[in-house]
């Protein structure tokens, strides 16, 4: 038993020191500075680990989490590592289709482990407001998860899910002068309803979840341009510090299930048409996890790198962000 827990920490120690090398080897060659896409007014709002960004675009994501989840109900306690894609193709400019899935390893203490893909995602979201001034966004979003596409043995579920949800995003950029300091602060988030389609699966209960959290970050190209050069070096001068918390509540039929999420402080670095991201992913109860997990991004601009072919609306009516 104490050989596999020592396996099991030397496993998560060196996905997290890979998932550092490669976000910072990358970051080291290349240099570039962050376009358009996800501005509003004079603010950009990067993806963040587990928050999309509040806008509608054109966009790829691959997200790589990795996270010891808890001993429960007799089964062992199981690293899980987790590579999740995204594509996001905007029809109209304020209106987009999403689509996904999530390749999983599961490796349980003591038994054999399961690799395989968990159900496929898919979504509408529409753009809803967008105001320059005061460098706020909102956009609604309609997501769906379709029951037995997946493996179940990474815990792919047979049945449905609808996830109606709103995703937002408020910059600091209108506090007063005297606090100017405090501009470049932003607070993107999201809550969406997890509501499955059946009532019972496999003899038990499927419960209705709330999921909701919000990140606040601090963004260095912000200060550099727009409050005060304070001479940050490139490419130091495009990161983003990121405090983000991803958090869930049952709210019906929850067979005791309660409040789960993490904390994941970390750092985005903004390119011209890419982000890369690397965060802590830090377990808020013993419910959500025994030990400290890791996020790596890289989130690629569409809009960005074929503005007038892929990454351009179906239907075009202004001009590109």
């Amino acid at each position: 038993m104490v050989s596999s827990q020592i396996e099991s920490r030397i496993r998560a120690s060196n996905t997290l020191q890979f998932s550092t090398l490669v976000c910072f080897l990358a970051v080291s060659v290349v240099s570039s500075t962050a376009h358009a896409h996800g501005t509003v007014g004079k603010r950009f709002f990067p993806t963040t680990f587990a928050i999309e960004d509040p806008f509608v675009s054109d966009e790829f994501s691959l997200l790589f989490g990795f996270i010891e989840e808890p001993a429960e109900g007799g089964e062992p306690a199981v690293n899980e590592s987790e590579l999740e894609i995204e594509f996001s193709k905007r029809i109209t400019d304020r209106f987009a289709i999403s689509f996904g899935g999530a390749l999983v390893h599961l490796d349980p203490d003591g038994t054999s482990s399961n690799t395989g893909f968990r159900n496929i995602e898919f979504g509408i979201r529409q753009q809803v407001l967008t105001l320059p001034d005061w460098e706020s966004v909102a956009t609604l979003q309609l997501g769906f998860e379709l029951g037995d596409s997946g493996n179940r043995d990474v815990e792919a579920e047979s049945f449905s899910i609808i996830s109606p949800g709103l995703f937002y995003g408020i910059g600091a950029g209108r506090l007063p002068e005297s606090v100017s300091i405090l501009r470049p602060f932003a607070l993107s988030g999201f809550v969406n309803a997890d509501i499955p389609t059946e009532k019972r699966s496999a003899g038990e209960k499927t419960s209705v979840s709330v999921s909701w959290g919000f990140a606040l970050q601090y963004s260095f190209e912000y200060l550099q341009t727009n409050v005060m050069d304070f001479g940050i070096p490139s490419p130091l001068d495009r990161f983003v510090a990121i405090v983000e918390f991803d958090l869930q509540d049952c709210v019906r039929r929850c067979g005791g299930a309660g409040t789960s999420g993490s904390v994941n402080p970390g750092l985005i670095w903004l390119g011209d048409s890419f982000e890369l991201g690397l965060s802590a992913r830090i377990p808020i109860n013993d419910a959500s996890g025994d030990d400290p997990g890791v996020f790596a991004l890289l989130h690629f601009f569409v809009d960005d790198i074929f503005p007038n072919s892929l990454g351009r609306p179906i239907f075009h009516s202004e001009p590109t962000r």
